[in-house]
């Protein structure tokens, strides 16, 4: 059984207790671009006022940092940290990655699961869940810049404020026009945009060592930031 419902992550350490053979994904994207998707598809977030970008955000932002903490209290044998962003960009890595994690075989077919949707031995999709569009389709990365340029220009300088958990899951809070997810994570948390074109690309194995960098450092949000 799978149960994709995010919010099961607030309580991820006492499921874990009472299901002691369950595994659990944390699947980590950019906080700005779940903001731009939730308000500019307008998501009935419970508890969300999704025409207020701040209030998104630093929700974004509470939720992610419980989340990291439960995902780290069940510990990695059990709890694995996946980057959306990569996952989307070197899939058939990461679900090997995945598979090996949760004692599956991988197979060439998770890379074309939109053929086997709504077929009799393939997968259900409910019409009325919001995510079902989105299913349905190719994997592709068109959705990892549709936030650029969307950040409001009044909020961009406090950014970290509001959502320090950008930075401690090593996203570039100061980058708002580019969404180069291979070069943005190398950036001083200093630097402007132009860092981008100019930073050494990360690798395969860094992402790999990054998500599990949480576990050897015994992560405490407000103390640790990713360097890579």
């Amino acid at each position: 059984m799978c149960n994709k419902d995010p919010m099961s992550m607030h309580s991820a350490h006492y499921l874990s207790v009472l299901f002691p053979n369950a595994k659990f994904i944390h699947l980590v994207r950019d906080g700005r671009a779940v903001v731009h998707s939730i308000m500019s598809r307008k998501l009935p977030v419970a508890n969300l006022i999704i025409t207020d970008y701040v209030d998104c955000l630093a929700k974004w932002n509470a939720a992610n940092r419980l989340m990291l903490e439960q995902c780290i209290l069940v510990g990695p044998s059990r709890c694995m940290v996946v980057y959306y962003e990569q996952l989307v960009l070197d899939t058939a890595a990461w679900l090997r990655q995945i598979c090996d994690f949760l004692g599956l075989q991988y197979e060439d077919s998770m890379l074309e699961h939109e053929k086997y949707i709504g077929r009799l031995d393939g997968v259900p999709v409910s019409p009325v869940e919001f995510t079902s569009s989105q299913v349905v389709q190719q994997i592709n990365s068109k959705p990892l810049s549709k936030w650029v340029g969307k950040v409001p220009a009044e909020f961009r300088q406090q950014i970290q404020l509001f959502a320090p958990m950008l930075q401690v899951l090593g996203y570039n809070p100061h980058v708002h026009n580019v969404a180069d997810y291979e070069y943005a994570l190398n950036c001083s948390p200093s630097a402007d945009s132009s860092c981008n074109s100019t930073a050494k690309p990360s690798n395969r194995a860094t992402w790999f060592e990054k998500s599990k960098l949480v576990f050897r450092n015994r992560f405490k949000p407000d103390s640790v930031k990713f360097s890579f």
